[in-house]
């Protein structure tokens, strides 16, 4: 009963008598089975349909898409009542201001009620609290500056089911929040599509949502999330499409500027055709990422990392996740960072591990139960489907397609450190040549006492990389000399 009679569409309309008396009574009848907070949820909802609803027609509106309806519309907010905005086309050559009044609604017919411009301008402000924008079309017509612009101190807005396209102007932002305490913006079940920038959360955007939302071929970015002015805490991105336009340069899914934490889950991203499109990039001086439950898509072209680490402290996970179509690898820009993945699986075109370069040097790795590259890994050991051979005369040889390799040099190879392991990941190596020796060197290979090696065909030798830059150690060999 509780949970129908919250999700029970109220009518916009006063006169519905019956449909809002069967509002009205469910409401009250689940009051008396709901926690203090639901009852106060509901509450607030009670308070939103008792303010009456008015036509923005009954003030002038005309809303056929020639006629300009600023003046007819600003004065049907400036009422204080929630306002419907029946099926048509509204033309504005101004800001629309909701600042007159906390807990009011503009809402419409879906894609059929439209506020449409010609003019650069920003199309919607929001600067009052609790305020729900819903059911409509926000069409810049490829010159407004702002769809929709929360300015300051506006809490708690809401924006459910709205499309916000063609904003092109300076700067050409769908959704803009960019005032001071801005807390709990929630974007719902919206498209964001062919702005500029698709939505901008900054400043105090604490504890704001997107959720259930489409925002792809804008532009530039498609979403930023703050811009080191100050921290940016518990925002959620989550059930999402996010993907960038094709045929740009230098485009970013989401962009993240100093947040923490920040969780993004059960999200598909898609980057674009250029070098420089990443799905994520991570900036600022202090951020925490969460990435669960996410389908990441490059491009198999000359895209570069799906991941962008350019923030000097950064602590990201990513959990059950997929990614694939990146020919360079998972992160850029990593080293020195923390970065921890689990249970994510790489359709294996991933080099080094689909980390990227430079080698790593992080305070914590661990890679657990990951397919990555075309092998598994479990806990920072690598279980290799198939032997791997080192290539001919390579003083450095690269162990992440594995974790049991063989060499076969022709000539005399001094092998000095292996590339691109992970950390605490075991190697087991099977040499077949006459020609290799290891190398003992600080910080590369520690060997047993501290002695160079010449192994002879069918020994072995077992070494464990220790995080941090501290190189591999040996932790058993064997005289398999017959």
């Amino acid at each position: 009963m509780s949970e129908y009679v919250v999700n029970l569409p109220y009518p916009h309309d006063v006169t519905d008598t019956a449909s809002v008396k069967e509002y009205l009574c469910r409401l009250r009848a689940s009051l008396q089975e709901d926690s203090a907070m639901q009852i106060s949820k509901k509450l607030e909802w009670l308070n939103l349909i008792n303010k009456p609803f008015i036509d923005a027609k009954e003030y002038g509106a005309v809303g056929d898409g020639v006629a300009d309806d600023t003046v007819a519309l600003q004065a049907a907010l400036d009422t204080r009542k929630n306002v419907y905005l029946p099926y048509g086309d509204y033309l504005i050559s101004t800001t629309l201001d909701l600042d007159q009044s906390d807990r009011v609604i503009l809402h419409g017919d879906g894609e059929n009620s439209r506020i449409v411009t010609a003019s650069a301008i920003t199309m919607l402000n929001i600067a009052k609290h609790v305020v729900t924008i819903r059911d409509i079309k926000v069409d810049g017509g490829s010159v407004a500056n702002y769809g929709i612009y929360i300015s300051n101190n506006a809490t708690r807005t809401v924006i459910d089911n709205v499309h916000v396209l063609n904003c092109r102007g300076t700067p050409g932002t769908g959704i803009a929040n960019q005032g001071t305490a801005n807390y709990r913006t929630r974007i719902l079940h919206c498209r964001i599509n062919e702005n500029d920038l698709g939505i901008n959360l900054i400043m105090a955007c604490q504890a704001s949502h997107i959720i259930d939302t489409e925002v792809k071929a804008n532009l530039g970015n498609q979403v930023q999330i703050g811009d080191n002015s100050q921290p940016i805490e518990g925002v959620t991105i989550k059930s999402c499409d996010i993907e960038a336009a094709m045929n740009t340069t230098d485009t970013v899914c989401i962009k993240l500027q100093e947040v923490r934490p920040m969780r993004i889950s059960d999200t598909y991203f898609e980057a674009n055709d250029t070098a420089d499109s990443r799905e994520i990039e991570i900036a600022g001086d202090y951020s925490i990422v969460e990435i669960d439950n996410c389908y990441m898509q490059g491009s198999n072209g000359p895209a570069d990392y799906a991941i962008k680490i350019t923030s000097t402290v950064t602590y990201t996970t990513i959990r059950n996740s997929y990614v694939t179509g990146y020919n360079t690898g998972l992160f850029e820009g990593w080293a020195g960072k923390t970065v921890d993945i689990y249970n994510t699986w790489d359709n294996g075109t991933f080099r080094q591990l689909g980390l990227g370069t430079p080698e790593p040097t992080n305070q914590l790795q661990t890679i657990a139960d990951a397919y990555v590259g075309g092998q598994m890994s479990t806990a920072g050991r690598i279980t290799s489907i198939a032997l791997t051979t080192f290539t001919d005369g390579d003083a450095t040889p690269a162990v992440n397609l594995g974790n049991v390799f063989l060499t076969a040099n022709t000539g005399e190879t001094n092998i000095t450190n292996f590339d691109s392991g992970i950390g605490y990941q075991i190697i087991y190596i099977l040499f077949g040549d006459t020609h290799t020796s290891l190398i003992n060197a600080v910080n590369k290979l520690k060997l047993n006492g501290g002695v160079n090696w010449n192994p002879a065909i069918g020994d072995t030798i077992t070494l464990v990389l220790r995080a941090g830059g501290f190189g591999w150690f040996e932790l058993a060999r064997s005289d398999n000399t017959t």
